[in-house]
């Protein structure tokens, strides 16, 4: 009989709990789940795509609701009533209870493009400040849109909202936006698991890696990237599959050439993010104790550990002055500011939940969290939310006026050599490397199929031995067969390119 009680009592518990109007996973449990795993977040949406129900609300009071989980066939939303500190107040909730408990009336329902910015933005002409003018911006991806948005690198406002337009073909959570040693955009994305490449008019290329495409043995949820400043390799972390906790090295044309770092020989768990200083590498991740800023050499070595806390980091940022900024997304998290060599000189919590950090010339931050962008000054108190979006990632400076002659530091070629313009064929930018075995005058020249001079990339310049990639933009020309010709001291060489626009 008492067997018999307790099982009557379990399944009365049980119906009880399925029929439950308050999701059994907490806040917390799902934002977190979602940063390490963002397939959870993109299944809840697509549920609600197929219920027709929203899947992100604003409220002008100031709550942002996320569908990010799925319990017993229905979305769980995350409701953030504080969108500067999320893990603070707030709850889980299914859409039934949303309504019943919240006047919708006035709520800003974005299926496609859940952004809202501050009254003050004025949208600029992009076409004037960022892909033609000096200087760069600041590109951040969106997970919800797919897509990648730039903003001023002196004032932090939004330029331009669909820098990289929106593109659910090629990207679906995307992590990171660098600019390249070839002068395209890639765009690390953590569910399709490549690295994709974008001219730097946001057009979408080709998968960079790996070249071929899709290979879950080498990368599966994958999150930020880098280049090395030695050969321009590219780095990507790798939290998952046969290559779990490792940091994979791609070469120029994408091939996987192995691990730079292999993370059960350092500690290293789960990465997020790889940095590059003058004297050796960064590379952060984990998860409660096991989480921590590492320190290697420039070959991949383990060096010792720069920070451990308790709190998995995302992405690092070297400041101005040599210290290193590192962003904190779990509890406690915030901006952490450390010395060169890893004591804490500073911890920043207005903000919290950090998933990126960027530096201003005036001293101020901008992080990203889940509720947006938002400006910090330089004691990290508040002082503005820039846009207010669920989805905001890593934040990188993509400066277009050093796009030019690149030399990749350290890189002592055994010849002479020009290669074949990456990508090709192009629209409208192209990259064009060459090695020199030695010093002497270079010029560069593009010629059409007639013989006629176009451009000049470099006019009679004494260049050292090295390996150089140079830009070439053709947004003036139409689209045909173009031909390019380096002279570099007795050594002459010429190749053919494709622009097609």
């Amino acid at each position: 009989m008492k067997n018999f009680s307790l099982l009557f009592l379990f399944v009365v518990v049980s119906i009880l709990q399925l029929f439950s109007a308050t999701p059994k996973k907490s806040l917390a449990e799902i934002l977190e789940q979602n940063e390490r795993n963002p397939q959870l977040g993109i299944a809840a949406k697509q549920l609600a795509r197929t219920q027709h129900i929203p899947f992100n609300m604003y409220l002008e009071e100031g709550i942002l609701m996320d569908a990010l989980d799925v319990e017993n066939g229905n979305v769980v939303y995350a409701v953030m009533t504080n969108l500067l500190r999320p893990f603070d107040g707030g709850a889980t909730m299914f859409y039934e209870d949303i309504v019943q408990q919240y006047d919708m009336q006035n709520a800003t329902i974005n299926f496609f493009r859940p952004i809202v910015t501050d009254k003050n933005f004025k949208k600029k002409n992009t076409s004037d400040y960022v892909r033609k003018g000096a200087g760069g911006v600041v590109v951040v991806p969106n997970w919800t849109d797919d897509n990648v948005l730039a903003f001023d690198p002196n004032t932090g406002d939004l330029i331009d909202d669909m820098f990289i337009p929106s593109d659910s073909i090629n990207l679906a959570s995307p992590k990171h936006a660098l600019l390249t040693p070839r002068g395209t955009i890639t765009v690390s994305d953590q569910i399709k698991d490549l690295v994709q490449d974008y001219d730097t008019a946001g057009t979408y290329l080709l998968p960079f890696a790996p070249a071929g495409g899709v290979n879950n043995s080498i990368l599966d949820n994958i999150r930020g990237h880098a280049y090395k400043p030695t050969d321009g390799h590219c780095l990507v972390t790798v939290a998952n599959g046969a290559n779990q906790n490792n940091i994979a090295e791609f070469d120029l044309d994408g091939n996987h050439i192995g691990n730079f770092i292999t993370g059960s020989a350092s500690g290293l768990i789960s990465p997020f993010c790889i940095i590059f200083r003058n004297e050796d590498v960064l590379a952060c991740g984990g998860s409660g104790a096991s989480s921590k800023v590492l320190r290697y050499d420039f070959n991949g070595a383990f060096l010792d550990t720069f920070t451990t806390l308790t709190s998995f980091p995302q992405q690092i940022t070297e400041l101005r002055n040599g210290n290193v900024a590192v962003a904190y997304f779990s509890t406690p998290s915030g901006l952490r500011i450390f010395s060169p060599t890893g004591e804490l000189l500073q911890y920043f919590s207005a903000v919290t939940g950090l998933r990126g950090a960027y530096e201003l010339p005036s001293g101020h931050f901008l992080v990203t969290n889940a509720s947006g962008l938002h400006e910090l000054d330089e004691g990290g108190s508040l002082i503005r939310t820039i846009v207010t979006a669920t989805n905001l990632q890593y934040l990188s400076y993509i400066n277009f006026s050093s796009v030019g002659v690149r030399e990749l530091r350290g890189i002592v070629p055994d010849k002479f050599s020009l290669e074949q313009n990456y990508p090709n064929p192009f629209n409208p930018v192209t990259a064009i490397g060459f090695s020199l075995l030695a010093v002497g005058d270079v010029t560069l020249k593009i010629y059409d199929v007639l013989g006629r001079e176009v451009a000049t990339l470099i006019n009679n310049e004494k260049k050292d031995a090295g390996k150089y990639s140079v830009q070439f933009d053709a947004t003036n020309l139409p689209s045909g067969i173009y031909i390019y010709k380096l002279t570099a001291g007795s050594f002459t060489d010429m190749k053919k390119m494709v622009l097609m626009k």
